[in-house]
């Protein structure tokens, strides 16, 4: 486990698995420093009983979310990206349009809770593939966001699609069948990194209405079972 922080109040916790990897881990902070000098502190565990320590207090200790609740979206991060080693690429995708992740967390998702997060698109996804999404959607870890307009996409925002990072988050995520995505909008992010209709990369908002409850579902309502 390795954790960095800055002059602010916010930290990462992150949790390495693979061979040698305090090894790696320490080769790994050496370039980040040296490449970022001003990124801000960070501590490794030199140990497994100190990697155990770390992994227990951030798993375990309760802490206020950096979710805001107000005036963003959500954007899941499917099991087949985080299977593929591809969750980097898709962050680093979605800062360089401009939006600002404000809160992040890992989720293993079951049965129950991948059906009531997905109930309202039950009778809109046409047959069985809404089952599909659902046992999907639970195959694996989910990385779920909590995402806002940042500087460099409201400047590119009339003043009516400011306040909608929903529409506009939905529009650069693509279409939701991979196939159409690559034809029509290949610089989306489903086109970059869908493969199909259910591995489509991105579960994202789909409706104004609905981001901040999606994030809710995430930050307020699975992050406290997991407490």
């Amino acid at each position: 486990s390795s954790s960095s922080s800055s002059s602010s109040d916010k930290l990462t916790c992150l949790t390495f698995r693979g061979i040698n990897s305090f090894q790696k881990i320490k080769e790994l902070i050496k370039t980040i420093t040296k490449n970022y000098p001003q990124g801000g502190t960070i501590i490794s565990a030199n140990s497994i009983d100190k990697a155990d320590t770390f992994a227990k207090f951030f798993s375990t200790t309760q802490r206020q979310t950096t979710a805001t609740f107000r005036d963003c979206t959500c954007c899941v991060i499917k099991p087949h990206i985080v299977k593929s080693m591809k969750v980097g690429a898709i962050i680093e995708d979605i800062q360089s349009r401009g939006y600002d992740i404000s809160a992040m967390h890992l989720f293993r998702m079951n049965k129950a809770s991948a059906s009531e997060f997905l109930e309202v698109y039950d009778g809109v996804v046409v047959g069985k593939d809404y089952h599909v999404m659902i046992t999907d959607l639970c195959s694996g870890p989910v990385v779920a966001m909590e995402i806002k307009a940042g500087v460099a996409s409201s400047s590119s925002m009339n003043e009516d699609e400011e306040e909608d990072v929903v529409t506009n988050f939905r529009k650069s995520a693509g279409p939701w069948a991979v196939d159409m995505a690559k034809e029509l909008f290949p610089l989306t992010i489903r086109a970059k990194f869908g493969t199909d209709l259910i591995h489509n990369a991105v579960h994202c908002t789909d409706l104004p209405g609905d981001g901040v409850t999606e994030v809710q579902y995430f930050f307020d309502i699975l992050v406290g079972e997991l407490l």
